[in-house]
């Protein structure tokens, strides 16, 4: 098991919320996807869910047929 050292808290916060997938951070880090969303929690980061859901129409209201 790989310690988290300060380097590697500089790459997750420079890079998870500027568009890069946590698998490609866990890949540069060699350290599973998992393990880089459990950090940056940790390190008080987050991904809206806004940003991960697709933006659709709205549906029409109910009975309008």
């Amino acid at each position: 098991m790989k310690s988290w050292d300060d380097e590697m808290d500089k790459v997750v916060l420079k890079n998870y919320n500027n568009k890069m997938r946590a698998k490609q951070i866990a890949e540069m880090l060699g350290v599973t996807k998992n393990a880089v969303i459990g950090r940056a929690k940790r390190l008080g980061l987050s991904k809206t869910k806004e940003s991960r859901v697709k933006s659709h129409k709205p549906l029409a209201p109910f009975g309008n047929w």
